[in-house]
């Protein structure tokens, strides 16, 4: 027989919350404007050596 809690358990829970779907998403455009500034930060500010 299966397990009813474990099957209770699944069916309350979504696989990946909205709010930590939300918040993973949010780190991720984060990092990418952090990558994008350093990027044009590197283009406007050549080397002068």
């Amino acid at each position: 027989m299966f397990n009813l809690t474990a099957l209770r358990k699944i069916s309350h829970e979504p696989i990946i919350p909205i709010s930590e779907w939300y918040t993973i998403l949010c780190q991720k455009v984060k990092t990418l404007i952090v990558i994008i500034e350093s990027i044009l930060i590197i283009i406007d500010h050549p080397k002068s050596e």
